[in-house]
């Protein structure tokens, strides 16, 4: 983007903070992200600094003012994170003010490509859960049992591979959502390759963990910014553009379609299969972010229908 964030040592005490540059960003093809943890009763002073060479070389996209924002997260509770807005502006006046509309279309189209590459990351990163899980424990599985598992919906398989996962996160938590290697950013085809034995290995199940709480806090990063802009009024179209294609991506597949079927099917019997807990909170990230939107916009409403069949499993 147009700015870099970084610790101003020069008025930060040493040994304050511990600081990690993390390569891949927030999500693939953003600019890397600072992952800093600060020490308790300490200050830590951030400095922003403009990208000149990126300014210039799109210059055109601004007119006199380019305005963008960062955000500050903490790491082991989401929810818990502040928006900064930096402004840019060639001028030589001591004193501005930011105008309203200043135009974001760069920092909407960087969004697109974070969007665009979250998708394909998580079409890859559930396609490894299912094959890692499916190599290390199947096997383990008598061949009558498997037989009959196969043959019914995958709504059993998926519900006990995600208990699973749920475990795996609780033992292994609290976890960087970024502190990934190589082996945790591999595409799927990658993955395929790798010769998995009968029995779990720690270190693939670990990257595997810390894979999907990534791609949950993506997630939830993206649904941050779809918020940011749809709630302003030269980049609500776009915005709403967006969480449809992010949203019907996410919610469309199999993972979730596989549970909604199920419940449709049976809905009135004791043997149906229990939502996996693990899923809800991607649930309520759709809701929270169609909170910010008259319940009778018409453009929400292809959301909103995905909305109300998963709704009912937050109250299960």
């Amino acid at each position: 983007m147009f700015f870099s964030l970084a610790i101003d040592e020069r008025l930060t005490q040493a040994g304050a903070a511990k600081v990690d540059l993390l390569d891949h960003g927030v999500c693939a093809g953003r600019k890397s992200t600072l992952l800093v943890t600060i020490q308790p009763q300490s200050v830590v002073i951030f400095r922003v600094k403009p990208d000149v060479v990126a300014l210039w070389k799109h210059h055109q996209l601004w007119d006199h003012s380019v305005k963008e924002h960062v955000t500050l997260y903490n790491i082991k509770q989401f929810a818990e994170h502040y928006q900064v807005t930096l402004c840019f502006t060639c001028s030589n006046v001591a004193s501005f003010y930011i105008p309203p509309n200043i135009s974001e279309s760069y920092p909407i189209s960087a969004l697109e490509d974070i969007v665009a590459k979250f998708l394909q990351n998580y079409e890859y990163t559930w396609k490894w859960l299912i094959s890692y899980h499916e190599k290390s424990l199947i096997p383990q599985v008598s061949p009558k049992h498997s037989s009959s598992h196969s043959s019914a919906s995958p709504a059993p398989r998926l519900a006990q591979i995600l208990n699973d996962l749920e475990s795996a996160l609780d033992l292994a938590s609290p976890l960087s959502p970024r502190n990934l290697t190589h082996a945790a950013t591999q595409t799927f085809e990658e993955v395929k390759s790798v010769q998995v034995s009968p029995s779990p290995n720690r270190d693939d199940l670990y990257q595997l963990v810390q894979s999907y709480r990534a791609l949950y806090f993506d997630f939830y990063y993206i649904t941050d910014e779809l918020v940011w802009y749809g709630v302003r009024g030269n980049a609500v179209r776009h915005s709403l553009a967006l969480a449809d294609l992010a949203y019907g991506v996410v919610f469309n597949h199999d993972v979730f379609r596989s549970f909604v079927g199920d419940a449709a099917t049976n809905s009135n019997r004791a043997d149906a299969v229990v939502f996996p807990r693990l899923l809800l909170p991607w649930i309520r990230q759709l809701g929270h972010f169609l909170s910010f939107f008259p319940e009778n916009q018409e453009a929400t409403q292809p959301l909103r229908q995905v909305y109300e069949q998963l709704r009912k499993f937050e109250a299960s």
